[in-house]
């Protein structure tokens, strides 16, 4: 059991040494090496969500159980690495627009993992350990943490034009890991679309908090989309902005690491709410605050934005569904969050960016981040 541990350890290691790279600078390497102008990064992202959501469920309802997982993700990885080289080579010859698509591929191939190994996460891990998932899923804030600040030390002394390399060099990582993972899993079968339909159908309750958690980690769009061009425009040096990322994902780290020695089922509803209240106030005082101190004071409420609020989505789904579904609420989140909502937010923010000062995004995710709390006012026993 301890090897299997690892195993899982390791690949939130790796995998959000890759998301780390991805959400701090692949918006700036479009913006200063494909020449985009903000608003066309927007639309560039958001497109690319939709397929990511198509390209997903297509992948997701032809896994029929987890023994499948460690082969759909190695071609995955094996497919990412191709892109990104092709793609890399092709800025070289200055064929721009199709350096572009590529890497658009590129991203939309990478959404199906994230699901995949959370899935496997209830595989890899004891029943009696599932409350302990933070201090699982560090493994993953601690190499983002270190991605985001070393990444941005290196793109410093190096430029921009180093992220496909330094993002070829995660994706070999991501591929040790996967071979770590073993080949005979107690088997679970995912393949029902009956058993897919019915949580469409009937699970309202469990949609309902899926759709809350997801218009929260949606919120983010401003701060993943144009944070890292924002704080450039503010002059920051890139290691000025791996510091603010840093303190982001330490607080995370925190809430990871400590949150599983106190957390109830019954505190799910009254911990939803405090997340929608802090996630408003967050980026409302990301807006008006210039200061650099003080807005590393302002990154630890990541701490409760995105750590807690997905802490309680994955505590959520484990306590509530059964193992051959959770494959399929895991996708419906991801897709409703990174497909659906920060897509749109993006593309919302691109306007803002353009035509305003930039960070009146800020202020547009607050809004959202109050409409998540009414939602869930209306509706309290979503938890039940």
């Amino acid at each position: 059991m301890k090897s299997k541990n690892y195993s899982i350890i390791s690949l939130y290691f790796s995998v959000f040494l890759v998301v780390s790279i991805l959400t701090a600078y692949f918006p700036i390497w479009l913006n200063k090496i494909l020449l985009l102008e903000p608003v066309y990064i927007g639309y560039i992202l958001s497109a690319a969500g939709i397929f990511k959501i198509l390209f997903t469920f297509l992948l997701i309802l032809n896994i029929k159980n987890n023994n499948y997982l460690r082969s759909f993700l190695l071609c995955l990885v094996i497919l990412k690495i191709f892109l990104i080289s092709l793609s890399y080579v092709l800025i070289n010859f200055s064929f721009l627009k199709l350096s572009l698509f590529i890497s658009l591929i590129f991203i939309i191939s990478f959404f199906p993992i994230l699901p995949l190994i959370e899935t496997l996460y209830s595989d890899l891990v004891k029943k009696s350990k599932k409350k302990n998932y933070g201090r699982t899923r560090i493994s993953g804030s601690i190499s983002f943490c270190l991605g985001v600040f070393t990444f941005g030390y290196l793109i410093n002394i190096y430029s921009i034009n180093i992220f496909p390399l330094i993002t070829i060099f995660c994706l070999f990582i991501l591929k040790i890991s996967i071979f770590m993972i073993p080949r005979n899993l107690k088997k679970v079968n995912f393949y029902n679309i009956k058993k897919f339909k019915n949580l469409l159908i009937k699970k309202t309750n469990i949609l309902y908090f899926l759709l809350i958690c997801s218009l929260i980690q949606g919120t983010h769009a401003m701060y993943y989309g144009y944070a890292t061009i924002v704080w450039e425009n503010k002059n920051l040096n890139f290691f000025d902005i791996g510091v603010l990322w840093f303190v982001a994902i330490l607080s995370e780290i925190l809430i990871f690491i400590y949150i599983g020695n106190f957390f109830k089922p019954s505190y799910l509803l009254n911990t939803l709410i405090f997340c929608c209240v802090i996630t408003s106030f967050r980026w409302v005082f990301t807006y008006f605050v210039e200061n650099f101190y003080l807005l590393c004071m302002i990154q630890t409420l990541h701490g409760v934005s995105f750590a807690l609020t997905h802490y309680i989505m994955i505590y959520f789904i484990n306590l509530k569904l059964k193992e051959d579904l959770r494959i399929y609420a895991q996708t419906i989140y991801y897709s409703m969050s990174g497909g659906i909502f920060i897509p749109i937010l993006t593309i919302f923010c691109g306007h803002i960016f353009s035509h305003l000062n930039g960070e009146e995004g800020y202020l547009l995710m607050s809004i959202f981040s109050f409409l998540a709390l009414i939602f869930l006012m209306y509706r309290k026993k979503i938890h039940e």
